[in-house]
């Protein structure tokens, strides 16, 4: 969470929460966050633990937004959803998940091939990817999947079937994003568990207004 430093005279007195907003605050799709992702998930979303995305999600197919690989050639299944989608976007990826762990790494590679433009084989586009001396073998290509769900830091419905599915043992994990609008720029927040799970100031704002209006005349 942001917050803002109220003071007087260079002493810091208070700090108040920064409202956040999310990609449909600005009247964003879905596919504007899923570029956003895949164009910065190697190097800079995921610099601890990178990534090579292998694939993304075509129009009228029924596919998840982002496919890519780790280092190990574990398939990583990404669903991104701008504002609040509830529990039904979990289900949804658990789809995704069952039907591309029984994809063979030819038709890995296919998608691999057709999403990058390249004739460059999928082993040695990975080996590349992450500077490994040795390339892997095609039988170690999505010998896993993990389930990534990006959505609005607001999205309380969200985290917790996130929440209930991580802990019946499925690889699954909830990143919040949240959008500041500061001074006329825009701030991108993303940030892995544990993840703060504090109100938007927007939200307790429009609840005190509603509780104001209904109070009973006297």
């Amino acid at each position: 969470m942001l917050y803002r430093i109220e003071g007087d005279n260079g002493v810091f007195e208070k700090i108040e929460p920064v409202e956040f907003k999310d990609f449909s605050s600005f009247g964003k799709l879905e596919k504007d966050l899923e570029n956003l992702i895949a164009q910065n998930i190697l190097d800079i979303l995921f610099e601890d633990a990178k990534l090579m995305p292998i694939f993304q999600e075509r129009q009228w197919q029924s596919e998840a937004d982002i496919y890519a690989l780790n280092e190990t050639g574990e398939l990583v299944i990404f669903e991104l959803k701008r504002a609040s989608a509830g529990d039904g976007a979990v289900q949804q990826a658990l789809r995704y998940a069952q039907d591309s762990g029984q994809w063979t790494y030819q038709k890995i590679e296919r998608k691999y091939q057709e999403y990058s433009n390249s004739k460059l084989s999928l082993v040695d586009a990975h080996r590349e990817a992450f500077s490994l001396e040795h390339k892997l073998e095609p039988k170690e290509i999505n010998k896993k999947q993990h389930l990534i769900i990006i959505g609005s830091a607001a999205d309380d419905s969200l985290i917790s079937a996130v929440d209930y599915w991580k802990k019946s043992g499925v690889s699954i994990e909830f990143l919040p994003y949240r959008v500041y609008e500061l001074g006329g720029e825009k701030y991108f927040e993303f940030f892995a568990p544990p993840y703060d799970r504090h109100k938007n100031p927007r939200e307790t704002l429009h609840k005190s207004a509603i509780h104001l209006s209904v109070q009973p005349r006297v």
